[in-house]
Parts: structure tokens; C-alpha cells; sequence
């Protein structure tokens, strides 16, 4: 559905390379955004959690809210 966006921030995935990636879902693949290790920023965006420090991968959903409000108001 479009208005709706996913990405992984991978941290320790055997055969990928640290960093962020977003979901091409027409194709059902991971497309790289920015390589790099992202485990304390992450855990800084989550107000302090440490999960990030010890987990393989953290999945964000994003919304877009103008691309989403016209399938709510029709």
C-alpha cells in the first residue's frame, strides 16, 4: 500500500553489511539507504533502550500521512 514505507537497520545479519536498508516490495528485496553501524544511534531514538546493542536488525515502519489521508476521506 503506498503512504507506508519499511526499513531495516541491520546490525549483525550474516552475509549483509551493517547499515540501513529499505524494502522494495515490488520486487520483495532490500535496497541499501546508507552503510554503516547504527546500533547507538538507534538505541538514542528509542529513548535509551539498549536492545539495539545486542539485536541482529530493528524494523521501522513509516507512514506517510498526506499520501494515506485521501484513502481515509473519500
Amino acid at each position: 500500500m503506498s503512504g507506508f514505507k519499511i526499513y531495516c537497520i541491520i546490525y549483525n545479519v550474516n552475509g549483509i553489511k551493517p547499515g540501513v536498508y529499505s524494502l522494495v516490495q515490488e520486487h520483495n528485496q532490500l535496497s541499501c539507504v546508507q552503510q554503516g553501524k547504527f546500533a547507538g544511534e538507534m538505541s538514542k531514538n528509542l529513548q535509551g533502550m539498549q536492545t539495539p546493542m545486542t539485536a541482529c536488525f530493528t524494523i521501522i515502519l513509516v507512514a506517510d500521512f498526506d499520501a494515506l489521508l485521501p484513502l481515509f476521506f473519500y
